[in-house]
Order: structure tokens, then sequence, then C-alpha cells
């Protein structure tokens, strides 16, 4: 989130790598009508295809090169075993055919992943200029119903507060932040399955601290990079970097409703969690909003179970499960509009509706950055605009430069099969 290609080899000189070269220029035809049926015009969609199928052709030749010479054979010289493709040839690995001469399987595969990593960026694209108009108008209706508060505060940074009170990914999760659960709590948490609040006694809190939750009110907003372990994390392997471990945060947020539904504080505990939210999505990051949105929605559970005991609820503010899901659904799925390959003009478009801008311009721009080469259109300048103009923090988008570009393999394994389903699929009819 390849396939590799594959050839068979021949026993004339000649003949053994012609079949490759055809093979690989009528599959190269093919994909140049693919590309144009997305959307490439016809000059464009050629240009890969022309290049890949030099490079086709210079396998040849190269193979040509390092066979010995031998006799002239018939037109109609019988075959001999076919040499089957490995399954996952490495880079640059050779195979030999029956009569000595060798077909470099990495150029073909680089070349297969080449073609489908501009396939899927080219059909992504398609999506965003079709959907566009859709996506934003369903979010204007998520703005005349808010689910959550828009962050509005920057003078006051959690980072040097959570710091040592956060746990973060591997690598970096040792040592771990002072609120670490140890595995023996997180275990019996996960056991409790739905509706955990309920079933969390005060034994399984012994010994926790819950008053950062409080102290954390002070603060405005949490920036990602500004202090803690991710401060001079190179960000390279962008799809791979760590991030904060917000489980454990998600898990602290059940825990102070659990007690609050026995100790009777539950106005005080949304607020708490729901700022804890709040700040999460400042981070800059579509994980971070994806979380904040899912803890909102552990308020709102707190609340149906509150009201269903018999508990005064007043004051508590409601937000539909409706308006949380679509509130999902547009976040996440708004990065995918920026992406490589999408029209300019598309990403400005959809810049003035995304629901969570910032995220979602980090998320892209560190996609352009590592995939830009495999698509018509590369927007890491114009992300970097936009973000400015939206006022995003620069630290995480200066990360996303440094990045290291994707081999043709190493992007079509991070690029999702599916990822001409995933406008579709977030954007709902009329």
């Amino acid at each position: 989130m390849g396939v590799p290609g594959g050839a068979k080899g021949d026993s004339g000189k000649s003949r053994s790598m012609l079949p490759v070269v055809i093979g690989a220029l009528l599959l190269l035809a093919f994909v140049a009508g693919v590309l144009w049926m997305a959307g490439w015009p016809a000059s464009e969609a050629a240009k890969p295809v022309a290049q890949a199928a030099q490079d086709a052709t210079q396998v040849a030749a190269d193979a040509r090169a390092e066979t010995p010479a031998s006799p002239a054979r018939p037109a109609l010289a019988p075959s001999v075993a076919p040499v089957a493709m490995p399954s996952a040839e490495p880079q640059g690995a050779r195979a030999r055919s029956a009569d000595g001469g060798t077909v470099d399987f990495g150029k073909l595969n680089a070349l297969h992943n080449t073609v489908e990593v501009a396939r899927r960026l080219a059909a992504n694209a398609k999506n965003a200029d079709e959907y566009v108009d859709r996506f934003c108008e369903q979010v204007r209706r998520l703005h005349e119903k808010p689910g959550m508060p828009d962050p509005t505060g920057n003078e006051r940074d959690a980072a040097e507060f959570m710091a040592p009170r956060t746990d973060y990914e591997a690598p970096l999760d040792k040592p771990p932040g002072s609120l670490h659960l140890n595995d023996e709590l997180r275990a019996r948490l996960n056991g409790y399955g739905a509706d955990s609040m309920l079933k969390i006694t005060e034994q399984d809190v012994q010994g926790l601290d819950f008053t950062w939750m409080t102290q954390l009110l002070a603060f405005d907003h949490w920036t990602l990079l500004t202090a803690g372990k991710l401060k001079d994390w190179s960000f390279e392997d962008w799809f791979n970097s760590p991030i904060p471990n917000y489980s454990t945060l998600s898990w602290y947020a059940k825990m102070r409703f659990a007690m609050a539904l026995r100790h009777g504080d539950l106005l005080q505990a949304s607020r708490e969690v729901r700022h804890l939210a709040d700040l999460e999505r400042t981070q800059g990051i579509v994980i971070g909003e994806m979380v904040a949105i899912a803890t909102y929605g552990v308020d709102q559970r707190a609340r149906e179970l509150a009201a269903a005991a018999g508990k005064d609820v007043t004051g508590w503010p409601v937000i539909e499960q409706d308006t949380l899901r679509l509130q999902r659904q547009m976040s996440f799925g708004s990065f995918y509009f920026a992406y490589p390959g999408v029209k300019p003009e598309t990403v400005r478009k959809v810049a003035g509706c995304m629901p969570a801008p910032c995220e979602a311009l980090n998320e892209a721009a560190g996609a352009n950055k590592v995939l830009g080469a495999y698509a018509e259109t590369n927007n890491l300048d114009l992300i970097g605009e936009l973000a400015k103009a939206k006022g995003c923090e620069q630290a995480v988008l200066d990360r996303a430069r440094t990045a290291k570009e994707l081999t043709s393999g190493e992007a079509l394994d991070e690029l999702l099969d599916d990822l001409d389903q995933q406008i579709p699929q977030r954007v709902t009819p009329h």
C-alpha cells in the first residue's frame, strides 16, 4: 500500500529478445490509451510510453551486445523452454536465455512499476476534477452545522508541556512518556470492548495522573515539531515516519469519562476531553484530525450513557453522529484532491473548502515530494503557497520538502491499490 511483469526467452539471438520488445511495446501502447482515457492529453500520455519504449529497446540492445556470435538459424527454429520471471526480481537482476543472452528484469520491472504508478495517479487526478464541486458542496453543508469548532489560537503552545508525557511510535517508543500505559493495563482495557467507559474500574485507573488534562486547558494549540522526539526527526521516509502514539491519549479520554460517570464531574470531563481533541487537530497531520474526530465521538457516547443513567447533561453540547461521520469523510478525503497529477486550478478550488486545510495540504505536500516525478504535474510549490495563505505551521511543510523521492517500486508499494476509489467513496451523492 506491484505486481512485476514477465518475459520469455527464445533460442535465436535476435528472436530471443523480439517477443520481449514487441510485448513491451504492445503493453505500452495499451497504457498510452489508458492514460489518454484517464484525461491525459495525447501528447503527454505518449511521453512516458516513448521513454519506456526507448528503455525496452535498450534492454534488447544490451542483450544482443552480450550474446556471443552464433550461426544463423532458420526462421522457424524450434523454441526452447522459456525463462520464467521471478516473482520479485531485484533491480538489475538478469536471467540468461538458452543462447547465452540476458534479459534485465530489473529494468522491465521498473518500467512496469513506473507505468502503474502513473496510471494510479492519473486516475486519482481525473476523479479530483470530476468530484471537486460535489466535495465543496458537502463541506458547505458541514459548515452550516459544524461538529467541531475550528482551531483559532496560536499564542500558547502545548508542545513543551506534552513532550515528556507523550508516547511515540517506533522507533521513538523508548523510553516511553510519563502517560504510558503498561501492556497489562492496555490488554485489559482492550478486552472491555464496546462501551468500555462503563467497564473501566477504580483499580484500572489506580496510580494514573489525570491532572494534566486540566492543566492542558491553558494551551490553545500543540505544534508537532517544536519539542519532543520529532523535533529533529528527518521525515525522509515520508509515509512511514513515526508520529505520537495517539491511542494512549484516547484511552485517557475514556478513563476520564469512566471516572466522571461514577463521580459526577461530567461537564468538566467533557470540557477537558474536547480540548484535548481540539489540540490534536492543530498538529497539522491527518491522523491527528482523525483521532480528534473519534474523541468527539467518545464525548458524545459518554453523554448518551450519562443521560441513560439519569444524570444531568444540561449544558453538554450535542453533535449528531452523522455530522462527525461527514467530517471524517471530508477531512480524510480532502488531501487526495491535491495529490500529484491534479490540475493546479482544481487544487486551488479545493483548498478554499477543505474542512481541515493545513492537515490536508501537509499530507499532500509530502505525497507531491516523493511521488511528483510520476505525474503530469507536481503541486508542491503551489501547496506551499496555499499553506502560507492559510497560516499553516511552516515547520511541517519544510519537513515534507526533505522527504526522499521514491523509486518506482517503492512508490507502488506505498500507493493504495484502490487509489482510484478514495475520492468517490468519500464524496457521497447529492
